[in-house]
């Protein structure tokens, strides 16, 4: 028979759950967009997290990187799936396997939208924020970013598939941002967007299948 010690460290490794990694999974189910503005120390949690992020913007002089192999630890925040896909798996690896400390001037490729000086990262997320809201139908914005983020696991055929259904939805259900995007394009005018990133969202999403990722699951 199981010693209570190895029945004690069966049924935490069963219900365990990282802490940052529930933060990640929410951020990218989170059906508007979110900008990471990175103006001080981002380093483990502080820049595994901005990795679900839609856009990272970070300053010149922002203290980043991925320690944790150097501390003993393993990736973190979903770290081992977002970060190879930002930045490519050599320089991903490179990044934890070292657990180097870098600035953000000095990152990698991919790693980051825009690196400025540290007075101007909150003004162009705001910029950003901004044009989205002005320019795009929340609502499309959302398909959108599910449509890519989904698309990570895809094939181009399931792809073409999810699209498909989208474009349906937005040109024969809810038609009401379309309309008003073809008349503002025409009329010259800013669009004055009717449907909502939440309550109008059609009912077959998520497009791929979600993992039960609770306690009562198993690993």
């Amino acid at each position: 028979p199981e010693s209570s010690d190895a029945k004690k460290q069966i049924e935490s490794l069963a219900t365990f759950r990282d802490g940052g990694g529930l933060s990640s999974l929410a951020a990218l189910r989170c059906t508007k967009p979110i900008i990471a503005a990175i103006n001080g120390a981002a380093v483990g949690w502080g820049l595994a997290f901005p990795l679900a992020a839609d856009f990272r913007i970070a300053a010149e002089d922002a203290k980043c990187g991925f320690p944790m192999a150097s501390r003993g630890l393993v990736n973190e925040s979903l770290s081992s799936i977002l970060l190879p896909r930002l930045v490519g798996p050599g320089y991903a690896k490179e990044l934890v396997y070292t657990g180097r400390i870098f600035k953000a001037k000095d990152a990698v490729p991919g790693l980051f939208n825009y690196i400025l000086p540290a007075e101007k990262v909150v003004a162009k997320a705001v910029e950003i924020g901004k044009e989205i809201a002005s320019n795009s139908s929340t609502l499309s914005v959302a398909l959108c970013k599910t449509l890519m983020d989904s698309g990570w696991n895809s094939t181009p055929e399931a792809a073409f598939l999810h699209e498909s259904k989208c474009l349906y939805f937005v040109q024969r259900v809810k038609t009401e941002d379309v309309k008003e995007g073809i008349a503002s394009f025409l009329e010259k005018r800013q669009p004055e967007w009717k449907l909502d990133a939440h309550q109008d969202l059609p009912d077959f999403l998520p497009l791929c299948p979600k993992i039960d990722v609770s306690v009562k699951s198993k690993l």
